[in-house]
């Protein structure tokens, strides 16, 4: 029993002895291959820092954490480098890790600008259309109607403020800002058919009653002056 266990200890000591051979060897190229990692990532992140949330950011502060540690046991005359494997190691993982969200999160705030920058010019010109025959038309057009359209145009101002606000914040703000701003452009387009819809209705409505009331007129002039034809005869 006592052979065995000197044979589990030779075996431990040369198991230990080997794995700090490997990390030895590797060491370097883990450090190099982590901090090619970090400065990829921070590259990123500073080029599209108002697009990219805490978590990443987060991540990129742990990993730089990491490689201080590896760093600093690189520095040391016997340096434990199964202990500076596994620093660079985990450095090397937030730093990647970290990147893929940053370039998620950034390709996320891209592609919501763009459906806001879609959004945008198609409201507007609903909006401004409603207003142009409003102008033209607005003594035909009942109050309420008038109403709903001073509603829909204060809405699509407001869609405005929060698609200018967005370019003033950043991150999850800035996200929020953006998701606001298409919900309400959104909104104006599809109101805008239904508010153009009843003030064409009010302008055909009262198109409707003068062309009666010139058919009346007429009709009764038409009597007028067959009653007096009929007066001379």
């Amino acid at each position: 029993s006592e052979l065995a266990f000197v044979e589990r200890l030779s075996e431990a000591i040369m198991t230990r002895l080997h794995d700090l051979e490997v990390a030895r060897d590797a060491a370097k190229g883990l450090l190099e291959e982590a901090e090619r990692s970090l400065n990829a990532a921070l590259s990123f992140v500073r080029g599209h820092d108002a697009d990219v949330g805490q978590i990443p950011e987060g991540q990129l502060r742990e990993a730089a954490a990491e490689l201080a540690v590896a760093q600093q046991e690189a520095a040391q005359p016997r340096p434990n480098w199964l202990r500076l494997a596994a620093a660079a190691t985990t450095a090397d993982r937030l730093a990647d890790t970290a990147l893929v969200g940053a370039r998620d999160e950034a390709a996320s705030m891209a592609k919501l600008r763009q459906q806001v920058d879609k959004l945008r010019p198609l409201a507007s010109a609903e909006v401004n259309k409603i207003a142009r025959f409003v102008n033209v038309h607005g003594a035909d057009i009942r109050a309420e109607t008038t109403a709903a359209v001073k509603a829909l145009v204060q809405r699509f101002e407001q869609a405005q403020g929060l698609d200018r606000k967005a370019g003033e914040l950043v991150e999850d703000q800035r996200r929020t800002a953006l998701e606001q701003a298409m919900a309400a452009y959104n909104t104006v387009q599809k109101e805008s058919e239904g508010v153009y819809e009843r003030a064409y209705a009010d302008v055909q409505r009262l198109e409707q009653l003068r062309a009666e009331l010139n058919r009346a007129l007429s009709d009764a002039r038409n009597t007028i002056q067959d009653g007096e034809s009929l007066a001379r005869q």
